[in-house]
């Protein structure tokens, strides 16, 4: 079955995606490599083919903070190049991933070949209300529902009506994304187990309710 692209690639026709690989050569890279590194030099891009990633940003009060894991079709680091300037965040492998490494002047070509820099700057005003969304949620929801917003913005459907949760967050990584300690995220976590939206093992979460975790992440999260 052919991997549902994100992204930009999945905003893009086929061909041009096709286009936009052969710009660059194919690299493998292992689970847990950083790709990019926030304020390093950007001169390429990757267009990620297999694979899943995670995008981090230090916090001006020094927090390490994930707020994204991206999938097959993400074009890293468009933005830097095109506008000149150091790395807005740090790309890490979740999976071993396979990228194609265009250089920037490449990417460049391609984009004003293909009249993309309207498709790009649609793409990237998503991008920045998602993350404007996300630091809303910080400063106004309480710890249960920030942590059910959490998970669902990371899950992955499991072909069975539910999700899985396994990006190679840990419980720790998952209170950093909501400015909570390991041991509040754990206490939700049971009692999201107690009502039966979410199962856990080690490394693992599995949503077994996706309507049911929605909820909670609303006013209406139920006692437990």
């Amino acid at each position: 079955m052919p991997i549902r692209l994100t992204g930009l690639g999945g905003l893009m026709p086929p061909p041009v995606w096709q286009e936009l690989r052969s710009q660059g050569p194919l690299g493998h890279r292992e689970a847990g490599r950083v790709l990019m590194r926030q304020g390093d030099p950007a001169d390429h891009v990757l267009a990620l083919v297999d694979g899943r990633v995670k995008v981090s940003q230090v916090e001006p009060d020094g927090i390490d903070l994930t707020i994204a894991v991206r999938h097959p079709g993400e074009v890293l680091g468009d933005i830097a190049v095109l506008r000149g300037g150091g790395r807005s965040a740090t790309v890490t492998c979740v999976d071993p991933c396979q990228v194609h490494i265009i250089p920037g002047p490449a990417f460049e070509r391609f984009v004003a070949k293909n009249s993309l820099s309207m498709l790009i700057i649609r793409h990237t005003l998503d991008r920045l209300h998602e993350a404007e969304r996300y630091r809303a949620e910080l400063t106004a929801l309480p710890l249960s529902r920030r942590l059910c917003h959490a998970l669902l913005r990371v899950a992955e459907p499991d072909g069975t009506g539910g999700a899985v949760v396994d990006a190679g967050i840990s419980q720790e990584e998952f209170g950093r994304m909501i400015r909570a300690s390991r041991n509040a995220v754990g206490q939700v976590l049971a009692r999201l187990r107690r009502l039966g939206a979410v199962d856990t093992t080690r490394n693992r979460i599995t949503i077994k309710d996706l309507a049911l975790l929605r909820a909670c992440a609303t006013d209406d999260f139920p006692a437990s």
